[in-house]
């Protein structure tokens, strides 16, 4: 598998969580999310894209943006289960 795969995988959670707020969208902080995905940055944005959430000056948003990840969600569980996809990728 490769780069592409392993993007479309972790944009494959957010947008489940996206889905979760039910019409409200989303906003997700790119420093959290560059944090989780080992620091980086190049492909948190690249996820974030594919995922279809748009940039603002401090986070990323999908829909109106209504809604924090930790409104509906665990972003601790969500961490865990990105970072399980970038060791899943993880050269050997």
């Amino acid at each position: 598998m490769d780069e592409t795969d392993m993007i479309d995988d972790l944009a494959d959670l957010l947008r489940n969580e996206a889905n979760k707020s039910r019409g409200r969208g989303l906003r997700i902080s790119l420093p959290w999310l560059v944090n989780v995905l080992d620091g980086d940055g190049k492909l948190a944005r690249h996820v974030l894209r594919r995922a279809g959430f748009s940039p603002d000056p401090a986070t990323w948003s999908t829909g109106r943006g209504a809604a924090e990840l930790g409104d509906f969600s665990y972003p601790p569980v969500l961490a865990n289960n990105l970072t399980d996809v970038l060791d899943d990728f993880a050269p050997v």
